[in-house]
């Protein structure tokens, strides 16, 4: 089922993957020096982490290794809109 934008939001998180610096910032690791866990209206980095598995993954599937699960849905429930 839709939750409504998740089309659009799985173009984008492409889109995203497609920014070489972006990418490299997630895959590794250095998002995690800036994350703000404490924020209690945020996700508490969850999202951000959600993402970097993600990007891991399709890094791993582009150069023939394991994907392993799909992470879509830990992305999706992590967004505060799809709460």
């Amino acid at each position: 089922s839709n939750l409504g934008n998740t089309c659009f939001m799985a173009s984008m998180l492409q889109s995203l993957a497609a920014v070489a610096p972006l990418r490299e910032y997630f895959t590794s690791g250095a998002y995690e020096r800036e994350l703000n866990a404490e924020n209690r209206d945020g996700t508490q980095g969850q999202l951000a982490r959600s993402y970097a598995v993600r990007l891991c993954r399709r890094s791993r599937r582009a150069a023939g290794g394991p994907g392993g699960p799909h992470a879509r849905p830990a992305v999706l429930t992590s967004a505060p809109a799809a709460r």
